[in-house]
């Protein structure tokens, strides 16, 4: 069973034996004196083969016995106690391709990595599109490559990527829940996602889902696929 906390540190496995006629409140129990967090704090997820992540409801009932559960393992996040709401944050890259037929296929959309969650409240004092910039930052600082440790590599690749030069090497985009379009645009704007600063205007919540876009270099330059490694 695999826990992603809000402090962007590395995910933990957890290891819970028990009966199968147990209900899951009792395994919910179990991993609440494991990893520190009150059952509240704990919302089940599904990942989708797009990296789409959506609430396991199957594991909202808490008389269902843990023998029913599918054998694959479990995904659980951290949840803010205080919040009304969620926005989920995926990553995704785009790759131009030579041959399409329509704008809308004239990148091919890559998911990748783990998604985000960010506790949204809209009943307490404004949230702006810095603050969102600064959540997911914080949750992914662990993947970067600093910039510099890059100050010693002499590489025309390295001096490119203006990405490197900024504060954050991805931007953040209003999408749909399938991640492909926007949420913002009307369909015949072929949108794939109106971006958004770094800046205190107040957050447009449009919608429940964004995507955190990285530049190809930046991809291969700071993102660190193999520090998503858990703690066991």
């Amino acid at each position: 069973m695999l826990v992603i906390r809000l402090n962007g540190s590395r995910p933990t496995r957890y290891g819970i034996r028990l009966d199968g006629d147990y209900p899951i409140s009792q395994l919910k129990s179990q991993l609440s004196n494991l990893s520190g967090l009150s059952i509240e704090q704990i919302g089940f997820f599904d990942i989708t083969s797009s990296s789409c992540l959506r609430r396991n409801l199957f594991m909202d009932n808490n008389q269902t016995k843990i023998k029913q559960l599918n054998l694959r393992e479990l995904l659980a996040y951290e949840l803010s106690i205080n919040c009304s709401s969620y926005i989920i944050a995926r990553h995704r890259r785009l790759e131009r391709q030579e041959r399409y037929l329509s704008p809308m296929t004239r990148h091919k959309i890559i998911f990748f990595g783990q998604p985000i969650l960010i506790p949204y409240n809209n009943t307490e004092d404004k949230i702006t599109n810095k603050d969102i910039y600064k959540i997911i930052f914080k949750q992914l600082e662990r993947l970067l490559r600093k910039n510099n440790d890059l100050s010693y590599i002499s590489n025309h690749a390295f001096d490119c990527d203006d990405s490197l030069k900024e504060k954050y090497p991805f931007v953040l985009k209003h999408v749909n829940e399938d991640g492909k379009k926007c949420s913002i645009c009307t369909w015949n704007r072929f949108c794939l996602g109106c971006s958004f600063e770094s800046n205190n205007e107040e957050f447009n919540f449009t919608d429940t889902y964004i995507v955190i876009e990285w530049e190809s270099s930046a991809y291969y330059l700071r993102y660190l696929s193999h520090r998503e490694q858990v703690n066991n």
